[in-house]
């Protein structure tokens, strides 16, 4: 970085931290903890006011998840069913909302284990 360019930056953070409202820097050094309950299975993430915290990365992360377990399992659904002749049968060989459910309860497991 050439020295012109570093001095605009350093006045730039110095302008924007007069800025910064009092309410606004009551929010910056916040520690969020988490909880674990084992009763329930529940991992709960806690700000510094005890109030209940759900970050919309998060919500961002686990439809993506999903989407990958869902694909997982028609993955292997489909590998199972490939060489199976449904002409004698008149059910279906694997049962698409089990694996699902199957899928989610492990992950939650693995999640659940690893906190």
């Amino acid at each position: 970085m050439e020295e012109k360019e570093y001095h605009s930056y350093q006045g730039m953070l110095r302008q924007t931290k007069q800025h910064i409202s009092e309410e606004a820097k009551s929010f910056i050094n916040r520690i969020d903890t988490y909880k674990v309950d084992e009763a329930l299975r529940e991992i709960e993430v806690v700000d510094d006011f005890g109030v209940s915290v759900m970050y919309d990365c998060s919500v961002q992360d686990m439809v993506a998840f999903e989407e990958q377990l869902l694909q997982i399992g028609t993955h292997y659904v489909q590998k199972t069913e490939h060489d199976f002749d449904f002409a004698k049968f008149e059910y279906a060989l694997v049962d698409r909302v089990e694996v699902l459910h199957d899928l989610l309860d492990c992950e939650l497991e693995y999640q659940f284990t690893k906190s």
